[in-house]
């Protein structure tokens, strides 16, 4: 029998066919809060979840969840009506994209990672940091190479951080890594698309300190011209980090001024400071620790101009990833690893309550690799993550796995992709195009690596 792909309504009876009117979006999900846990398996394609009554909104920061319960239960079973009866959910593949491969002697660093963005216009933006040195590359809505930028910014080595689109015609990077004259700085530059070339680059100096790793986050548009992104640099205390926010000209990358959000203990070599937008003037940043030691992570909601927070929720542990939806929520995920598997947490909040639910998903994988996150304009979010069985350097079984949660925390399927990702400590990244199509980065045998997937259901 042929194989017909049609999309499946999530919340269509079962009896239901396929066919090309049948949808996988939920178009109009729930935004009221809850506090989920979402246990899951990685080497089966479904989903389950459970809620707790727990008012959301609490002064602790959230609900705290057992992170060692969910490794024994059973492969969960679709949702019903994902798919109508006969037929398999699948994420289904577009396009493929290969960049060259590393050239021997020079297999990849660990902190070698590809990040992929949505263009803006209907392009695909992928940028690549490898051992040092950063690239730039645009393929067009079919997954064809249009060009490749070399990034010959003044950091030796540079480290990548952000990417995103900017406006209509160019597209923003940002890093850190060390100056010519060896010292630590925080890097952004702004590279116009249509003829490739960099429009401008900036560097800013961070202090260094015993027992901290100076570095800074991804670059974040906060309006009227102005980009911001989040740094961390050494204090005049040993043990102790300031966490700053600095302030560029969009037009010229010029820097305005630095502000320091707080000062806390050092998170050494830890996860980087993140930012994504919330409006105009105020951004949402992420944070690896908080005012005390007891708090492993922290999400801000910052007012860039008056350095105001206007909100904060505590974090159980330090966010590793974050994204904000259409309805202004800011998603934060991080990731706690056990013998034997890895809990995986994903933090909802908005100012007005900036602990609405936390989800926890459960994974067995003999490695713990950064996972990746990203949040469609239905408010869904979609996590991912490697997973291998064998230590690195001799894994016998390879594989992405893909959550989408709604906006609730509820996960909606979760699936298995049989890509063998290269081991770095990033080796994902997310992006979507629209409310279906997603974008995942890698390294695949030395190579960048791009797909495009959509949601859909193969039936008899």
């Amino acid at each position: 029998m042929p194989v017909m792909r049609t999309r499946g309504g999530l919340l269509l009876a079962a009896a239901i066919g396929c066919g090309p009117s049948v949808s996988l979006d939920d178009p109009d999900p729930d935004p009221s809060p809850a506090t989920t846990s979402v246990p899951g398996e990685a080497s089966s394609t479904g989903a389950g979840s459970s809620s707790d009554d727990d008012a959301p909104g609490s002064d602790d920061g959230g609900e705290r969840l057992d992170l060692g319960s969910a490794f024994d239960l059973p492969p969960q079973p679709l949702p019903p009506g994902l798919c109508p009866p006969d037929c398999q959910f699948e994420l289904s593949r577009a396009w493929t994209y290969e960049g060259p491969a590393a050239r021997p002697p020079d297999p990849l660093d660990p902190l070698d990672h590809v990040r992929v963005a949505a263009g803006p216009r209907d392009d695909v933006l992928v940028a690549e940091e490898r051992q040092g040195a950063l690239e730039l590359t645009r393929l067009d809505d079919s997954g064809q190479e249009l060009w490749t930028l070399p990034l010959a910014l003044p950091c030796d080595p540079c480290h990548l951080a952000g990417l995103s689109a900017h406006g209509t015609d160019s597209a923003l990077v940002s890093g850190y890594g060390t100056s010519g004259a060896g010292s630590p700085v925080a890097v952004i530059a702004r590279v116009e698309l249509a003829d490739p070339t960099v429009a401008f680059v900036s560097t800013h100096p961070l202090d260094e300190g015993a027992g901290v790793v100076p570095r800074a986050g991804p670059l974040v548009d906060i309006g009227d011209g102005r980009l911001a992104q989040p740094a961390i640099e050494g204090s005049a205390v040993a043990g102790l980090e300031r966490q700053l926010l600095l302030i560029y000209d969009g037009h010229d990358g010029a820097l305005a001024y630095a502000d320091e959000l707080a000062t806390g203990p050092s998170s050494g070599d830890g996860p980087l400071p993140l930012g994504t937008p919330y409006a105009n003037d105020v951004l949402a940043v992420g944070l690896p620790t908080g005012p005390s030691p007891d708090d492993p992570g922290q999400l801000r909601w910052v007012h860039a101009v008056t350095n105001v927070t206007q909100a904060s929720a505590a974090l159980a542990v330090a966010p590793v990833a974050l994204d904000t939806t259409h309805d202004g929520r800011a998603l934060a995920l991080g990731q706690v690893v056990e013998p034997g598997g890895v809990e995986l947490l994903v933090h909802s909040g908005r100012p007005d309550v900036p602990a609405q639910w936390t989800a926890q998903l459960s994974l067995r994988s003999d490695s713990a690799p950064l996972p990746a996150l990203a949040a469609d304009r239905l408010g869904y979010a979609y996590v991912a993550t490697r997973s291998a069985v064998g230590q690195p350097g001799r894994e016998l079984d390879t594989s992405i796995e893909v959550v989408r949660l709604t906006g609730v925390g509820e996960a909606i399927w979760q699936i298995t992709l049989p890509v063998r990702t290269d081991y770095v400590e990033r080796p994902l990244s997310l992006a979507v195009r629209d409310e279906e199509t997603l974008l995942v980065g890698s390294f695949v045998g030395g190579a960048r690596h791009v797909e495009q997937r959509s949601p859909t259901c193969a039936c008899d």
